[in-house]
């Protein structure tokens, strides 16, 4: 009860705050913008779009009223509306490499692969990030163009070397072109190293588990990537992400009737067909579209 104590006291004080603000035209933008933050926080989102639309009608030209306003959409994950949004947002400031990524994004969740690499694309031409590239990759290997996926996740590690899913992410890209498979092998070790260390502090982390079977499968090693699965499956049997690796790792054992089993729930769970099919070990074992 304390802790919703002090919440509700900070709302207060940020609702007092930004209600004097209103009273000096030079902050009302600010302070409206500050009201929606607010109501969107205590969940009162027609009260929040209420601010977000006042702001907008005192600055029609200021960016960052659509852009927060399609963050707002996007934490409701209202991601057609939170697209318009930042959509809008870049039609004011089309330099803007943040912007284009968070539309990129939004196009990935949407299942637009190609739009997400144009958007990234254009993120990238501003100002290159770790995060854009690694975001392009993914997007470049969902639609099935590998060997432009593992360029891309290559130089988001010359960047930041630092995340073991995106080491994964290169050893799957490498993996899927028949004339790199052989190079898959040393993002993969190096991929299981790193995630070993993080699960010595998140030992309870299910998706980081049965990724951790999935490079245990890729790496030959098969008995223990089905106990890492089981291990993942036992503790979040109906999490999207998880059962997707699971697939992915009984596929590559040969053991189909689990792996069919994981895909259902993968799909059940939200996994988008498009990003299922561009695994090549799960191919063979989805229905033809």
């Amino acid at each position: 009860m304390a802790v919703l104590h002090r919440a509700s006291a900070t709302a207060v004080r940020a609702v007092v705050g930004c209600t004097r603000a209103l009273e000096d035209p030079a902050l009302r933008v600010d302070a409206y913008l500050g009201l929606a933050r607010v109501e969107a926080d205590r969940g009162e989102g027609a009260l929040a779009l209420e601010f977000f639309d006042r702001a907008a009608a005192l600055s029609p030209g200021n960016w960052q009223v659509y852009s927060k306003r399609g963050y707002f959409h996007y934490q409701r994950q209202e991601h057609q509306q939170a697209l318009t949004a930042y959509r809008t947002a870049l039609s004011l400031n089309p330099m803007s490499a943040s912007l284009w990524s968070s539309v990129g994004g939004l196009h990935q969740v949407l299942g637009q692969a190609p739009e997400a690499i144009d958007a990234f694309t254009r993120s990238l031409a501003i100002q290159p990030s770790h995060g854009a590239l690694s975001n392009l990759g993914f997007a470049q290997f969902t639609a099935q163009q590998y060997a432009a996926a593992a360029s891309s996740f290559h130089q988001a590690l010359a960047i930041d070397n630092s995340d073991y899913r995106v080491w994964a992410n290169l050893g799957d890209a490498l993996a899927a072109d028949a004339s790199t498979t052989a190079q898959a092998r040393e993002p993969y070790e190096e991929a299981l190293q790193r995630i070993d260390g993080y699960l010595e502090v998140r030992a309870d982390d299910p998706e980081a588990m049965a990724l951790r079977g999935w490079l245990l499968a890729s790496l030959g090693q098969y008995d223990a990537a089905r106990q890492a699965i089981a291990a993942s499956v036992e503790r979040a049997p109906s999490h999207g992400e998880v059962a997707m690796w699971c697939a992915q790792a009984m596929a590559l054992i040969g053991d189909d009737v689990k792996a069919r089993a994981c895909l259902g729930v993968a799909a059940q769970s939200g996994v988008e067909s498009r990003r299922l099919a561009s695994a090549p070990v799960l191919r063979r074992l989805l229905p033809e579209r």
